[in-house]
């Protein structure tokens, strides 16, 4: 797997774009505003997308995106998603009040999207992914990947998630991509939004038992600087190799 974060922040701001990581060529990995930076035919080649949850910053991107397909497209884009998530994209995103539902467009018979519900476990595109349910104020999942040759999960908004770590104690992976939004100042902020500090991310990693390398993601826009600080303070507390992910970067698994 080729992985190649297209956004990773964990709001908009200059040189800044939300969560949006493309997976060789024909995957998405949330659809927020960094989806935005793919070229048209870069688009037509995107198969799946498969996505965390329902927030806005996980899906702005590739609703308005959507309405770039044009009837050349070789196949509908699957979302894949459980079905809390399906639902309310249905209802609350794609629902012709505040976007065109193009589950219906350019037909039904032909549309732009479909969607694909996931529960437990589903194969796709020569991959096993298992969904895990995160702790965030909306229904929010990791999904661990499996190729023939590699394995990883990529987390949604998550605060400590002791079932996450239960689950990857048993089946590790290889590579853990994963949230880290705010400061420890900002507990509260964190807390109340469903969000990890430092300090609650190094505790909740403490129970994550196999070695693998973990990147970092979904850095709040000014708090950057503060996070990288308070992270290198805690290394000693570290049992895992940390990197924070960069657009561009092209993370080969």
């Amino acid at each position: 797997m080729n992985i190649t974060p297209l956004g990773c922040s964990g709001g908009l701001a200059k040189s800044a774009e939300t969560t949006a990581f493309l997976v060789d060529d024909f995957l998405l990995l949330d659809g927020g505003t960094g989806a935005a930076t793919l070229s048209k035919s870069e688009l037509d080649r995107v198969e799946y997308l498969l996505l965390t949850h329902a927030h806005l910053d996980h899906v702005a991107g590739i609703a308005l995106l959507i309405a770039s397909f044009d009837e050349g497209r070789a196949a509908p884009l699957k979302i894949v998603a459980p079905k809390v998530v399906l639902d309310t994209l249905k209802t609350h995103l794609f629902n012709w009040q505040v976007w065109p539902d193009f589950s219906q467009i350019p037909s039904a018979d032909a549309p732009f999207i479909e969607y694909l519900e996931i529960e437990g476990c589903l194969e796709f595109a020569g991959l096993k992914v298992e969904a895990i349910p995160l702790t965030h104020t909306v229904p929010s999942f990791a999904y661990r990947i499996e190729s023939d040759l590699s394995s990883i999960c990529f987390c949604g908004d998550t605060g400590p998630t002791h079932e996450l770590w239960q689950l990857l104690n048993s089946k590790p992976v290889d590579h853990l991509f994963i949230e880290l939004s705010y400061s420890d100042a900002e507990q509260a902020l964190a807390s109340v939004s469903g969000h990890h500090t430092v300090s609650s991310l190094v505790a909740d990693l403490s129970e994550l038992q196999q070695s693998c390398a973990v990147h970092l993601m979904h850095l709040k826009p000014g708090q950057e600087d503060e996070i990288k600080r308070e992270l290198e303070q805690k290394r000693a507390e570290l049992a895992h190799s940390t990197s924070f992910c960069e657009v561009g970067q092209v993370i080969k698994i």
